[in-house]
């Protein structure tokens, strides 16, 4: 693929850096654009032996102050790496800028179907498919179970009002997004009060805002190989995993509410609110 084609890889100083830093990597290598968008933007790097990886810097433009921090998700997928919850192996970090334009680290490659959609799902066995759901749950459970302390996290973020927190920051977020006349903000204003007179006890873990099998990849029995896009999890984990399952006769809500367009007052509100920290006390 041309330079042209991949905006935000300044590839040439990429490649050097990848040579110096990244162990086994072998010069010179290929760079092709995984996925894009509103995102952290992925890219599938091949070295001169074959060997794949997988690059990740943020997006391009329109991004929240707090949002898209690449130094915290190589922190949650480093931190990640040696539990039972899977995914691809961390690699390298880069936060010198200059390389291109903003930092971003390597992880292995994990190849595997990514269940964006009921067609993908469909491509599985039933048996496969029945697996996948289960081990969705299974790596769910594995992941609430983690203690931040024991995996050099407890100091990510503070310990106490995790959802307060959450709930300042949405607000904030949703003024900032949105024009003051905006017929949603009322709506937005309300929830967010009615959320605030509810904050339930609070305990401590780690979460994965955005936990869903568009989000993973599988192996063909259906087991999870890896969970992705550890960029900006908030506290509403299980809530992002039920849309992807429906009735016979329904549509299943596959997609992030992030990336659904047009969204309704309550997706706006949960885009929103997607920069936080993964530790939560709830």
């Amino acid at each position: 693929m041309s330079v042209a084609e991949l905006a935000g890889l300044h590839t040439g100083p990429v490649e050097e850096w990848l040579a110096a830093n990244v162990p086994g990597l072998v010069a010179p290598v290929r760079f092709g654009l995984v996925a894009g968008g509103r995102s952290n933007l992925t890219y599938r790097v091949t070295d001169a032996e074959g060997t794949h990886y997988a690059l990740r810097r943020p997006p391009l433009g329109g991004v929240l102050s707090t949002a898209h921090d690449m130094g915290r998700e190589w922190r949650f997928l480093s931190a990640m790496a040696p539990t039972a919850v899977p995914v691809a192996p961390p690699l390298a970090f880069c936060d010198d800028e200059s390389v291109t334009g903003a930092g971003f680290y390597v992880m292995g490659f994990v190849d595997g179907r990514v269940l964006t959609d009921r067609a993908a799902a469909e491509e599985l066995e039933p048996a496969a498919r029945k697996r996948a759901g289960e081990h969705v749950v299974e790596v769910l459970a594995a992941l609430h179970a983690v203690n931040p302390d024991a995996v050099g996290l407890g100091a990510t973020a503070p310990q106490e009002g995790y959802v307060q927190r959450q709930l300042r920051r949405w607000n904030r977020q949703v003024h900032a997004s949105l024009a003051a006349d905006d017929p949603d903000l009322g709506q937005l204003e309300e929830i967010h009060d009615v959320l605030a007179a509810h904050i339930p006890e609070q305990t401590r873990g780690v979460v994965h805002g955005d936990f869903r099998p568009g989000n993973m990849a599988f192996g063909p029995d259906g087991t999870v190989r890896a969970v992705f896009d550890w960029e900006a999890p908030p506290w509403a984990t299980r809530w992002r995993t039920c849309p992807t399952w429906s009735l016979p006769g329904t549509s299943p809500a596959t997609r992030s509410p992030r990336a659904s367009s047009p969204a309704p007052p309550r997706c706006r509100a949960s885009r929103a609110a997607t920069s936080s920290s993964p530790i939560t006390r709830g």
